[in-house]
């Protein structure tokens, strides 16, 4: 199972702000919550002035199928049994935000966070203290007086308008970029408006087609030694495509991951690895989740953000913006009293 690291841009409504937002979610970090059966919490964090945060998800899965291969060569089916071990399943991503630009990255795999919860996680802090600001607004310009809550109501609408948005980061790729971007190419896509001139069944076909896709495949043993003419081949083949048709190639990357590209956006992958390394590079066997903060699957990603100004920025100088929290009360309390036991 692969890892990514995928870059996102956060947009908030006008009237939302990084600190009013951060001190929501620190104030309900370590608070269970419930989706689509699954149990998620969160813990969020400011390190070298970055936004971190970690999300686990827990399921109640408890056995799982594994298999042990004999000496023999037989197949012994085995179950794990969490349920004995008092364990649960656990799914953990990160994700580290740049509060100056609000671009950020995180992690995401099978079963992990996924761009689509990663934007109901936003997406509810957001409209949650969207509303609380609209309701706080309009009791401090109505005075509380009922006959002028709609006027009132109004003017708080006037300063607080619009909608949360969280985008993946993409970059647009022309055919030229496409084709410098492979060292294989093994497969080309083509999606079409209605079919394929000169293609015999896949000529253009009556009313009744809307589009055809055609997937061809090249020669596994010859992918590097015929890169050129393959090249030349897709080079041919998009010459008779108009605008609204699409164009995908995969093969491997110069980085040596292997990706299907397409003309036009592309979701930024920044790194690809196996999951085993990812796990290594979480909080180790018997340490607090509270941890990821200094373990190496944090640093890369706020390694990335440092060293990527172009799509992230540059790095922030400070965290003043932070706003007082019962988190940061009681960092305070300990460390006083560290001051004083030392």
């Amino acid at each position: 199972m692969k890892v990514k690291i995928q870059g996102f841009e956060l947009k908030f409504s006008n009237g939302i702000e990084i600190p009013e937002f951060f001190q929501l979610l620190e104030s309900n970090e370590g608070k269970s919550q419930v989706h689509h059966d699954d149990e998620y919490l969160y813990l969020v964090d400011i390190k070298d002035n970055y936004i971190i945060g970690l999300i686990l998800r827990f399921s109640n899965i408890k056995k799982f199928i594994t298999t042990s291969r004999g000496v023999d060569g037989k197949l012994l089916i085995k179950i794990p049994d969490l349920t004995d071990e008092n364990l649960e399943d656990t799914e953990a991503s990160i994700f580290c935000i740049n509060p100056d630009t609000m671009r950020g990255a995180f992690y995401t795999y099978r079963r992990s966070l996924t761009k689509s919860l990663l934007t109901s996680f936003f997406r509810s802090n957001h409209n949650f203290l969207k509303s609380k600001i609209l309701a706080d607004l309009t009791n401090e310009y109505s005075q509380f007086d009922p006959k002028k809550r709609k006027n009132a109501s109004k003017k708080a609408k006037e300063q607080v308008h619009g909608y949360f948005k969280f985008d993946l980061i993409a970059t647009p790729a022309t055919l030229n970029t496409l084709l410098d971007s492979y060292d294989e190419i093994s497969q080309m896509s083509v999606g079409v408006k209605e079919g394929l001139p000169d293609a015999g069944i896949y000529s253009p076909a009556e009313p009744f087609v809307s589009s055809t896709n055609l997937t061809t495949k090249f020669e596994k043993s010859k992918l590097q030694s015929n890169l050129e003419l393959i090249k030349a081949f897709v080079r041919k083949a998009t010459k008779k495509l108009n605008k609204e048709d699409a164009l995908k190639l995969y093969g491997k990357l110069e980085n040596g991951s292997s990706q299907w590209l397409a003309i036009g956006e592309n979701i930024n992958e920044f790194e690809v690895f196996e999951f085993d390394r990812y796990v290594d590079m979480l909080p180790d066997k018997d340490e607090e989740w509270n941890n990821y903060v200094n373990c190496p699957a944090t640093i890369r990603l706020i390694n990335l953000l440092k060293s990527d100004t172009a799509i992230f920025g540059d790095q922030p100088i400070n965290s003043d913006w932070r706003l007082p929290s019962a988190k940061t009360e009681n960092q305070q309390v300990l460390l006083q009293e560290l001051d004083e036991a030392s």
